[in-house]
């Protein structure tokens, strides 16, 4: 018998930067993700991807899900999953272009995509990405509200898929996915999360990168601000730790 855990997220999931690369086998053998999957007796399976939203990790779930059935449906294998959701200002669109979303380091190969991700702060490469990339970001300014409800649905999407198939399941955050100030329109979404499964639901400063900014942890080796190995060791403690008392 094998136990597979499926690990889901963007590039803190992927521990983008831990060796000063944003990719490589050795971020991921030593992400947060990695090492609690070990910890809980499970061969980890690590598909985040940098750059990611929230649709992103909900779809690419369900694609594995959906593409990998002699594992999934073996019935000496257990799999289970833990997901990492990143912050909510993230969003993506669909696009006239394919979009390479695979990185070589993953676990899980996946072909091009027709989608764009919008990131803040990220202008994109080519004139006809930059324009839509724009176009979003005025958009995500004016209704962050509405991307809160859409990473909800996403949450509540997964939660369901793996209860309706008796997958075992984690979730935690890796950036701000909920604010208090949007609760009016959340709240309806948020009573049916499940916070049992989510690391920290409500606390937004103990989501992973938030959680060792705050603690003065730094990597020497970034570039772009991802923690580094200590961090990443010490999430998963703390994972580990939570989860255990839950019951999970």
């Amino acid at each position: 018998m094998k136990n597979y855990m499926v690990i889901a997220g963007c590039s803190h999931s992927s521990g983008a930067e831990i060796d000063g690369t944003l990719d490589s086998k050795y971020n991921r053998e030593h992400s947060f993700g990695n090492l609690f999957a070990q910890k809980m007796g499970y061969i980890p399976v690590n598909i985040s991807t940098p750059g990611a939203t929230n649709q992103l990790i909900a779809r690419h779930i369900l694609r594995w899900f959906s593409e990998n059935k002699t594992i999934v449906n073996n019935k000496n294998n257990n799999v289970a999953l833990l997901v990492n959701w990143t912050e909510s200002v993230r969003i993506e669109a669909p696009f006239e272009f394919p979009a390479d979303t695979s990185f070589p380091s993953s676990d899980w190969p996946v072909d091009q995509e027709m989608f764009l991700q919008i990131n803040p702060g990220y202008t994109g490469y080519s004139n006809r990405e930059k324009e839509k990339q724009e176009r979003y970001h005025r958009f995500i300014a004016h209704e962050v509200p509405f991307c809160e409800l859409l990473s909800l649905q996403m949450v509540l999407m997964i939660q369901y898929f793996c209860k309706a198939n008796n997958y075992r399941y984690f979730m935690s955050s890796t950036g701000y996915v909920f604010t208090e100030e949007n609760l009016p329109w959340t709240k309806t979404y948020m009573r049916m999360v499940d916070d049992k499964h989510y690391y920290s639901f409500r606390v937004k400063d103990d989501s992973f990168y938030e959680k060792f900014k705050q603690r003065g942890f730094v990597n020497p080796k970034a570039q772009y601000g991802h923690h580094g190995e200590e961090a990443h060791k010490a999430h998963a403690d703390d994972l580990y730790t939570y989860f255990k008392r839950k019951g999970v």
